[in-house]
């Protein structure tokens, strides 16, 4: 993590569902350069069995605008707020179309420095036509039987917590990821009570190994994807939209079409950082036959839109990780930002359709 033709286009959106959109979207435009749209045909409908209005009309939106524009986004600091999005706002001019937050403090309940309870800074959001998204650094005990949040842990090196044994009936591994996912279900069922799509991205880079979630092998993994999928169908939490992250040449860690809508890639690159990621596109699109959106999902320098769209690695949208990586220059200035939120393929929120169902 840290550390077209107009035919070809009506064959990409076509293969989206059927949330109707009509007047709503930008019009699309034939992509500046080298997106292949013929090598995508993407899933018709969301995972989730009968998905709310409101996450529909996203991933419908998303699937048109796919390979023609891409959407900006800004990671919230830490947990829940507006910090980035607001020094994005006022260094560019232009507020991010998508806001993610993170679950990391889930283990500390609900005081108010985790924003979690602050619903109207969600709300304010989506209803100025903003889509939200979330990520949850999962903490778990470092030893069976600590109690203490401060010192839970989500790296694999923080922890002795066998994710072999997080979907085992009756294991102390198992007891701890039920509570969790409790705790979570209470959370999530706030916004789809508020009829509030979410972007969910669980378990992100498992393959990497360095959290606890991807270090017992892929099977171990995927098992735990499906068991938290499962539970949060039977919860009736329809407005979610799954979002799996991959490293890039990762398939055995792919759980299955019918468990993820949108692939994403995390890059943080030492070199070149503006430039194009067309090989990890490529990667994705083959390790999906096509089928799915890609998202750059986190990234330390956002590539350039010139760059995109000449390669043709258009992703769904980018995000820049918090701190150092957004407000504090590292690898992305001010002016990089300006460059960015400025071009006109790129979607802010002031560009953005309302997508509120009818």
């Amino acid at each position: 993590m840290k550390h077209l033709l107009f035919s070809t286009l009506l064959v990409l959106t076509a293969a989206c569902s059927s949330g109707d959109n009509s007047g709503d979207t930008p019009d699309p435009e034939p992509p500046a350069g080298g997106f292949d749209a013929d090598r995508f045909t993407l899933s018709a409908t969301l995972c989730t069995e009968n998905p709310s209005p409101e996450a529909v009309r996203v991933y419908d939106f998303l699937c048109e605008q796919f390979g023609q524009k891409v959407l900006a986004g800004a990671m919230s600091s830490v947990s829940w707020n507006m910090d980035e999005v607001e020094w994005l706002h006022t260094t560019t001019g232009y507020y991010p179309a998508l806001w993610c937050v993170d679950y990391i403090h889930l283990a500390w309940g609900e005081p108010d420095w985790t924003g979690y309870a602050d619903l109207q800074m969600a709300q304010e959001w989506w209803d100025a036509n903003g889509l939200m998204a979330a990520s949850w650094h999962w903490n778990v005990p470092k030893h069976e039987g600590d109690t203490d949040p401060s010192q839970m842990g989500f790296y694999t090196a923080d922890t002795d917590f066998d994710v072999s044994q997080a979907t085992v009936a009756g294991s102390y591994e198992n007891g701890i990821v039920e509570a969790d996912i409790d705790r979570i279900v209470v959370h999530l069922k706030r916004l789809r009570d508020r009829n509030i799509p979410l972007l969910w991205r669980p378990l992100h880079e498992a393959s990497g190994g360095w959290f606890w979630w991807g270090a017992k092998g892929p099977e171990a993994f995927k098992k735990l994807w499906i068991h938290l999928f499962e539970r949060l169908q039977e919860e009736g939490l329809n407005n979610l939209i799954w979002v799996w992250t991959s490293q890039g040449d990762d398939p055995a860690w792919y759980p299955g079409d019918e468990y993820v809508d949108i692939v994403g890639y995390d890059s943080y690159p030492t070199t070149d950082v503006h430039a194009s990621l067309k090989t990890a596109f490529d990667r994705l699109a083959t390790l999906t036959s096509g089928r799915k959106l890609l998202t750059l999902s986190e990234c330390g320098g956002v590539p350039m839109p010139s760059a995109m769209f000449e390669e043709g690695d258009m992703w769904s949208w980018f995000m820049p990780w918090y701190g150092d990586y957004t407000s504090g220059g590292k690898d992305n200035s001010a002016q990089d930002f300006r460059t960015i939120f400025s071009d006109e393929r790129v979607l802010t929120r002031d560009r953005m359709p309302d997508l509120h169902a009818e």
